[in-house]
């Protein structure tokens, strides 16, 4: 079944340490739909661009019609990267994609029509998680985008449900979640925790979350903050 509604698109982050995972998924995307891809290919945590890697990237979309990569050649936050997405698709509805994933079957079409059928015009869990999402332009705009005070990788999900609501989920087994087979992909020195699931989340983001940084706040509530904040602040996100 091919699935083209003009008014979505898929948005995917990725990184280096992801390259089989991002070549999988976008191979499972085309085998269901041509809906427009958008990658934000990320840099590694206090590392050079990989120029390798950047033609591996690049190889790999080529392969596709409709994939736009996006390269950041110095590590942005998770909020970035989403928020960029949204705000340089030119469609109404982001299907957000962890790279750690895979779908199968009419994953797409059955996430968009749910979404459809249940007049949502907010934002749409898969499976109660935030791995795989759908996010709806004006709603995003009128709330307020992903807090992108937050440089690290962690609680992105959780500050907005604080800050506004939390959203209804699509119940799906055709959506798998890998994020287990990743953890040793995550930048190190991340927050020391027994619990596996929290050694991805940095410990920049868990300070903000529990109110050990200040809540920074902009007008309008857009959380696109000034380019200082980010430089005073980048050796500081993986502590």
């Amino acid at each position: 079944m091919v699935v083209n509604n003009e008014s979505y698109c898929v948005g995917i982050i990725t990184y280096s340490q992801r390259k089989n995972f991002i070549k999988d998924l976008l191979s499972d995307i085309r085998l269901q739909s041509e809906i427009p891809v958008y990658i934000a290919v990320n840099c590694d945590y206090q590392k050079p661009f990989d120029n390798n890697y950047r033609a591996f990237i690049l190889d790999l979309c080529l392969k596709y019609d409709n994939v736009y990569p996006s390269f950041y050649l110095k590590f942005r936050g998770l909020s970035k990267l989403w928020n960029d997405i949204i705000i340089n698709s030119c469609f109404d509805n982001i299907l957000l994609l962890n790279d750690d994933g895979r779908i199968q079957n009419d994953f797409i079409k059955n996430i968009i029509n749910h979404k459809i059928d249940t007049n949502n015009d907010t934002i749409l869990k898969t499976n109660e998680g935030w791995s795989s999402f759908i996010v709806n332009k004006k709603y995003i705009q009128s709330v307020g985008y992903f807090n992108e005070y937050y440089l690290g990788i962690g609680y992105e999900d959780s500050e907005i449900v604080k800050r506004t609501t939390e959203y209804p989920s699509f119940s799906s087994e055709d959506w798998i979640d890998l994020n287990k087979e990743t953890i040793n992909t995550f930048p190190k020195n991340n927050i020391d925790s027994k619990e596996i699931n929290l050694k991805k989340y940095s410990s920049f983001n868990n300070n903000i979350f529990n109110n050990k940084y200040p809540q920074y706040t902009t007008s309008g509530c857009n959380f696109r903050p000034y380019e200082s904040f980010y430089e005073e602040n980048y050796n500081n996100i993986f502590e």
